[in-house]
């Protein structure tokens, strides 16, 4: 029993040093991450990408770390680094929490990797090995990466079909929808941009390019673009509404005054008399 209790104390000593050593290395990571875009805007190249592989290296799951260098060695034309750091990022943004809610980085990391592949030798490997992912995968990103990619290559009919695709896997992703909208709209495709566009809409009414876009094409945003499902209705009550109290009277209407009565007129006095 003593031994049992030491070896759980032994245990629970080794877990907390372990979380404790976690939690420093994220720490310095992010302090190496901080370094990084300081010396990025000072146009110091080889320290930043030191300090961002020192970053990865204490936290393997730090996405933005990965995104910059990828930024960086595009600027040196090392456009496989350059590829293989944006594929990183994009692969770490999938499976942690902070990355799959950071849709704003994920359109960053997306744009920058589409950019780098359209220069890159390797660029037609690159997409036929995203394209064949695309058989596994069942949300839309891997179809709307390709999107990109072969937006920026001036692929127009193969854009518009990996949209598309990407789309019909998620239709609950307004990032898609909107980009599918705008793209759309750039191209001059009016019957299929006021759909996208209408379905990002509907996703959230708030955001402004969407609705300037369809403005654009001749549509005004409102509640005639939301689906019967989807338009504010008024609050009601659920269920059948409550009897009145079986203890409780009705109570009888108050009765109304009665009219006055009407003074009769009195009698006409004849002059002769």
């Amino acid at each position: 029993m003593v031994c049992h209790r030491k070896l759980s104390l032994i245990s629970l000593v080794t877990l907390a040093a372990a979380v404790a050593g976690c939690g420093e290395m994220i720490t310095y990571g992010n302090q190496s991450r901080a370094r990084g875009l300081e010396f990025m805007q000072t146009s110091q190249q080889a320290e930043a990408i030191g300090a961002f592989r020192d970053a990865v290296r204490q936290n393997p799951r730090d996405y933005q770390s990965y995104h910059y260098l990828g930024v960086l060695y595009d600027r040196e034309k090392q456009y496989g680094n350059s590829i293989a750091s944006f594929k990183t990022s994009l692969d770490v943004q999938e499976v942690t929490e902070e990355g799959r809610n950071n849709v704003e980085f994920k359109l960053k990391t997306i744009d920058a990797f589409a950019k780098t592949l359209a220069k890159a030798d390797s660029r037609d490997v690159e997409i036929n090995a995203l394209e064949a992912k695309t058989a596994t995968s069942t949300g839309g990103d891997i179809h709307f990466v390709l999107a990109r990619l072969y937006a920026e290559r001036g692929d127009a009919d193969s854009a518009m079909s990996a949209y598309a695709k990407a789309a019909l896997k998620s239709p609950e992703k307004f990032y898609i929808a909107k980009e599918q909208g705008l793209y759309l709209e750039r191209l001059g495709v009016k019957d299929a941009a006021v759909p996208a566009l209408t379905r990002a809409y509907r996703l959230d009414d708030q955001d402004v390019d969407v609705g300037q876009a369809l403005r654009r094409l001749g549509v005004i945003p409102g509640p005639s673009l939301k689906e019967e499902g989807a338009l504010a209705r008024p609050v009601l009550p659920t269920g059948p509404i409550p009897d009145w109290p079986a203890n409780r009277t009705t109570p009888a209407a108050t009765p109304l005054p009665s009219p006055s009565p009407t003074p009769s007129q009195s009698p006409r006095v004849n002059p002769a008399d």
